[in-house]
């Protein structure tokens, strides 16, 4: 889609794992044309990405691990809501096997 000097502009760095929902989000956006209407560093303060909680004693801090990130539901309506509605997802599951038609 893109030669290596268009990949470096417009690829999107993620400085933690924990981000990497949103950089997936960005890497789509830029690679359709969509500027996102805010910041990685913004959208991680919305309520659809969850962090794990550094603060809390051992056990909370494990449940928070377990719940930390974006699920599809998080990544869909963040998609919707970074893009003000230009893009819409849809997740298939795959298993058990099944014939998904992916066109729209």
């Amino acid at each position: 889609i893109w030669n290596e000097r268009q990949a470096r502009e417009k690829q999107a760095r993620s400085p933690k794992c924990e981000e990497s929902g949103l950089v997936g989000i960005w890497q789509v956006m830029l690679s359709l044309g969509v500027t996102p209407k805010l910041s990685i560093e913004d959208a991680l303060k919305m309520a659809f990405h969850r962090k794990k909680d550094d603060t809390s004693p051992l056990p909370q801090y494990l449940v928070s691990c377990s719940d930390y990130g974006m699920s599809h539901h998080d990544i869909i309506r963040a998609m919707d809501t970074l893009s003000s509605g230009r893009i819409a997802g849809r997740f298939f599951e795959f298993y058990p096997q099944r014939r998904v038609d992916i066109r729209y």
